[in-house]
């Protein structure tokens, strides 16, 4: 079965987005550049707006895109000009981008190694394993949902929780906008993130996936009541002038 593919890495240019496509696609692995828009991500998850185009591919092959963007920009930054912003960093602010290659890329990943190697400070191998385990970590810390979902699902559920048992017209339809409280109950449940080895694992906490669960159930009842007043309503259960 073939993994759905998921986000790799974000570009606010497109041309760079497209370069380390073709990289990767060179290399054998397949790949895709998608329009990324974070308007609504934004304010619903609190996510960043910023990055504009993802690369996506399966997770499966991410720990081999890895090394064949690290291969590949080993031998690139030797032609980096000496006024490259890398080079005004601090040692400190040179290790914090060897620390997070998924945040600042290959490129910068391996010029901050060169530039520390030129200072005189050598990172080992054990040290970058340690700095990985330690990145790997801190991305996998489960978050909590932003306030919005919670409010916004309790209002939808109250709202159908009034109107469902209401003999007007209004709570016919109403009540089936607990499908809304249904999908963000979905969310909250099964959202996951992607670690830059590929690895998926949930993004919220264990208690707020409960909650969620619990969201989603309630919100599937609502629903399914919803229709069957409905239907009732369409087979001539309840009079017409109950719903004036």
């Amino acid at each position: 079965m073939v993994k759905q593919f998921e986000t790799f890495r974000l570009f606010q240019d497109e041309a760079i987005a497209l370069d380390i496509g073709q990289i990767l696609t060179q290399a054998g692995i397949p790949c895709k550049i998608a329009s990324s828009p974070k308007l609504l991500d934004s304010q619903i998850l609190g996510t960043d707006s910023t990055p504009d185009y993802a690369l996506n591919l399966s997770p499966d092959n991410f720990e081999e895109a890895n090394k064949i963007l690290n291969n590949y920009f080993e031998k690139k930054i030797l032609d980096t000009d000496s006024d490259y912003f890398i080079y005004s960093f601090s040692q400190e602010e040179l290790k914090d981008v060897i620390k997070k290659p998924d945040e600042w890329g290959e490129y910068n990943y391996q010029l901050a190694k060169k530039i520390l190697k030129e200072k005189g400070v050598t990172i080992t191998d054990d040290t970058l394993k340690s700095f990985e385990v330690e990145r790997k970590n801190e991305l996998s810390k489960t978050e909590s949902p932003a306030i919005f979902l919670y409010v916004a699902a309790i209002i939808i559920i109250i709202n159908a929780l009034v109107l469902l048992p209401a003999k007007t017209g209004i709570s016919l339809i109403t009540p089936f906008f607990s499908i809304f409280g249904y999908f963000i109950g979905k969310h909250i449940r099964n959202y996951k993130k992607v670690l830059p080895n590929g690895q998926l694992i949930n993004f919220y906490h264990q208690k707020d996936r409960k909650n969620g669960s619990t969201i989603e159930m309630i919100s599937f009842v609502l629903v399914l009541l919803s229709a069957i007043k409905f239907l009732l309503f369409i087979l001539g259960y309840f009079p017409d002038s109950l719903f004036e």
